[in-house]
């Protein structure tokens, strides 16, 4: 488990063991005045660079990103940047460090125009091998992350209400990080945990398979994995899930509803069928007595979201449960403006 900050703890598991690639250890042609910046610093510095068309300098900055503050698609930026302007060799070795640490396609390097010139250089074709080696490797891995975001002055190891966040096909947990989780879990008193699918698709891209149980399965070992830092409230735990997430929510509540206090699904769906409704026999009337459910969708996902959230909320309100529904303003498949709002109002409620 790694600190990220004191209130925020990532759990990786199953990182696969990548080909040893070329690393780029420090900036080249760097000079001692470089060494000792900040990423504030340096940003602005790219910032003024690209304004001012000072290219060699811009170039210098985002390797410097690159290499010192990790973001995600730094690497990727890194890489652009120094195709444009001729520095075909660092633009490969950048190229695997993204392969090591961010979210890549092959075909989308293949298809970018920055790249066109690379695909000359004499190591190109080792340099793709290598490419397509890591792509396959974090497919095939079993890599996991989850992030647990515990509210200030939290008691280690503490029973606490745990919200799990589930994000949708093609996304990552940092769905469910940033500074408006953390005054969710500050003023609800909750520990916020989100959790990759179980299906690894590249580095930072997941999704929910076809094997519903496998991925209950998953997402309890994430709980249990975190069980030092907060200790799972009994009967108290919320699910709130995007797309796939959403339909994993509602798949939960049926099947697990002794765990849960309620759900939230946002645009529920997905390419495998939901598994809902076989969770409950038909008789089970009372099964989800207690449980509160709110199901939302977008206006511009059209009648067909909409009726299937009407739908399963019919079905949750026929086994015993609170079940709610809500229209959002908006024209894609997407979250809620206001998804903070939303997220508090839910808790509250359910307190």
């Amino acid at each position: 488990m790694i600190l990220l900050r004191a209130e925020q703890f990532v759990v990786e598991t199953g990182l696969p063991i990548l080909p040893n690639m070329p690393r780029i250890a420090e900036l080249p042609d760097s000079d001692a005045a470089w060494k000792n910046r900040s990423v504030a610093d340096v940003v602005a510095l790219w910032k003024d660079a690209v304004k001012s068309q000072r290219t060699a300098e811009a170039v210098m900055a985002r390797n410097w990103l690159a290499i010192n503050r990790g973001k995600d698609g730094d690497c990727y930026e890194a890489a652009v940047a120094n195709a444009r302007w001729g520095k075909q060799e660092l633009a490969l070795r950048f190229l695997l460090e993204v392969a090591r640490r961010e979210d890549f396609s092959v075909s989308d390097i293949l298809s970018e125009e920055h790249f066109s010139s690379l695909l000359k250089h004499p190591r190109w074709s080792e340099v793709r091998k290598d490419l397509e080696t890591c792509a396959t490797l974090w497919k095939e891995s079993r890599y996991a992350r989850a992030i647990l975001t515990l509210p200030k002055k939290h008691i280690k190891g503490s029973e606490i209400r745990i919200v799990v966040g589930l994000h949708g096909y093609g996304s990552l947990p940092e769905d469910f990080v940033g500074d408006d989780f953390q005054k969710i879990c500050d003023e609800q008193q909750v520990a916020f945990l989100a959790v990759s699918g179980r299906g690894v698709m590249t580095r930072n891209s997941f999704e929910w398979t076809s094997d519903l149980n496998a991925d209950v399965a998953h997402i309890f070992s994430q709980i249990e994995a975190v069980k030092d830092h907060a200790k799972e409230k009994s009967g108290q735990t919320v699910i709130m899930g995007f797309s796939q997430g959403g339909q994993m929510a509602l798949q939960l509540l049926a099947m697990h509803h002794e765990r849960m206090r309620g759900i939230i699904a946002m645009s529920p769906g997905s390419r495998n069928p939901s598994q809902m409704r076989r969770a409950i026999p038909a008789a089970s009337s009372e099964k989800l007595a207690g449980k509160t459910a709110l199901i939302s969708w977008i206006h511009g996902e059209g009648k067909g979201m909409a009726n299937r959230c009407e739908s399963d909320a019919a079905w949750l309100r026929s086994h015993g449960a609170k079940a709610t529904i809500r229209e959002f303003p908006g024209e894609d498949h997407s979250w809620p403006d206001d998804y903070a709002g939303y997220f508090l109002s839910f808790l509250r409620e359910i307190n």
